[in-house]
């Protein structure tokens, strides 16, 4: 049986290095999902990327920035929680490190497959 994808319905996604610390701790981004078409634009950016053709990260955060929708349990180096903006979602990529953006990038692939486990539930 096929499985649709909602695309109003966001996929939480938690980076890898969080994925170490004890759930209360994790940060979790909420994204909508990517159509086939936007998936293979990623793809194909990433590719460009890594032949330094492209100013990689600029890209990236356009491509992101209408999917990143919310997240949670984001905070500052003083324990405050980062507010996501609704209102100019480009703003939100100023508060996310840089190693926390490439986590972000690779995680959108991650995210927007659908998984063997997935398909038997």
């Amino acid at each position: 049986m096929a499985i649709a994808i909602d695309p109003k319905t966001p996929i939480p996604f938690v980076t890898p290095s969080d994925r170490k610390l004890p759930v209360e701790q994790q940060t979790t981004f909420l994204f909508l999902p990517f159509t086939r078409r936007e998936i293979a634009r990623f793809e194909q950016l990433q590719s460009t990327a890594k032949e330094g053709k492209l100013n990689a990260i600029d890209s990236f955060i356009d491509i992101l920035k209408d999917k990143l929708v919310g997240w949670s349990n984001f905070k500052r180096q003083d324990g405050t929680e980062v507010v996501f903006n609704n209102t100019n979602p480009i703003e939100n990529f100023d508060c996310i490190g840089l190693g926390t953006l490439l986590q972000l990038f690779q995680g959108v692939v991650e995210i927007n497959q659908i998984t063997i486990e997935e398909i038997k539930n």
